[in-house]
């Protein structure tokens, strides 16, 4: 079963798994997840652009890239 064309938020059959797909900003609103999830995803795939770490206003590097959208994506799991 393929999504039709231009369809937001589809779930897509991949080896036998149920695949919705978000990208980097869309990972910030739990309501994306869940509408997926809604669809019948078993697996939620979000690329992000993220670097190895994250520089503060301060000028320090912090050792997580993103802290603030790796603990959405975990919360939202």
């Amino acid at each position: 079963m393929y999504p039709e064309e231009g369809e937001a938020y589809s779930v897509f059959a991949v080896n036998g798994m149920r695949v919705g797909v978000l990208n980097c900003y869309e990972a910030e609103f739990p309501e994306l997840s869940r509408i997926l999830a809604l669809e019948g995803a078993q697996l939620v795939v979000t690329p992000t652009a993220a670097d190895d770490y994250t520089v503060l206003r301060t000028g320090e590097r912090t050792k997580t890239p993103y802290p603030d959208v790796q603990f959405l994506i975990k919360s939202n799991a």
